[in-house]
């Protein structure tokens, strides 16, 4: 894969792309909502480097639940904790809203023990577990969808972490209760979001109390 020519320029490190199948099921989904002409546009596998570490993520853009594309604040949450390993690298992660599993990935091959995490959908937790595939690693992964009863028997964790997860109010309330059941008084909560103003407050109220 440091060959590809995907990857030959860095334009091409985060726009290089082709058509990549996953599954008979998958096509034949996307067949009934779009066009032949149109598949390469919904599913892109890219190639890209965060920082010494080479990656490959099969991006898709037919899921209603945003789960499917690489959110760009994944890429300082990752950066932070990489250059504060000294601190992390033993922790118990757990990653909230993982999406296509960049963050985990980058993570696991970095040395972390990270577990991934996304809303209970099954086309989610195959694209996670395909992309680990395609960078031959294995992680932890649970499907869960926030505001339910997060599994007892998995619930170990020292460190919280997300980018991206405050983009809807509407989600603050089962979000936090998925957080109150993982986190506990000594746990590490590391976020990382792009500044919207209007909706950023409330949740920071909400989580002072």
């Amino acid at each position: 894969p440091a060959h590809h020519p995907a990857i030959t320029s860095p334009s091409a490190k985060l726009k290089g792309c082709s058509i990549y199948q996953i599954s008979q099921e998958w096509q034949e989904r996307m067949m009934s909502i779009m066009n032949k002409q149109q598949i390469q546009i919904l599913l892109c596998l890219k190639f890209m480097r965060i920082i010494r570490i080479l990656l490959m993520v099969l991006e898709y853009a037919f899921s209603q639940t945003n789960s499917g594309c690489v959110w760009k604040s994944s890429f300082p949450l990752c950066s932070y904790l990489f250059q504060h390993s000294d601190l992390f690298r033993d922790k118990k992660i757990i990653e909230l809203g993982s999406g296509t599993g960049i963050s985990s990935i980058f993570l696991t091959k970095a040395g972390f023990k990270v577990t991934s995490s996304d809303i209970d959908d099954p086309e989610t937790a195959q694209n996670i577990m395909f992309n680990q595939s395609l960078n031959n690693i294995s992680f932890p992964h649970i499907p869960h969808t926030w505001g339910k009863e997060f599994p007892s028997e998995l619930n170990d964790f020292d460190m919280v972490i997300a980018s991206d997860i405050i983009l809807y109010e509407n989600h603050y309330e089962e979000l936090f209760y998925t957080l109150k059941q993982i986190m506990k008084p000594t746990s590490i909560f590391i976020m990382t979001y792009k500044r919207k103003a209007y909706r950023e407050k409330k949740f920071f109220t909400m989580l002072t109390e």
